[in-house]
């Protein structure tokens, strides 16, 4: 009696830690979206920091031109 009931012990933790870990799957997979997600919009955020440094630039060089036509007429 004292084997079965063992025996019957071992197998429900083995069956806790099966459930267990098809639990935790849905959420790991849901992490490495979200990983994924984030990886993009950060791509997204440096193209956009560069565009905003290009435009700066450009706008830079313009006002300055205004500036040398003043200064020239």
């Amino acid at each position: 009696m004292l084997m079965a009931a063992r025996k019957l012990q071992g197998i429900g933790l083995v069956l806790l830690v099966l459930i267990f870990a098809m639990m935790l799957y849905p959420v790991s997979l849901k992490v490495a979206a979200t990983r994924s997600e984030l990886t993009r919009i950060e791509k997204q955020i440096d193209r956009t920091r560069d565009n905003i440094r290009y435009l700066e630039s450009e706008l830079a060089v313009r006002a300055s031109m205004r500036q040398l036509e003043q200064w020239n007429a």
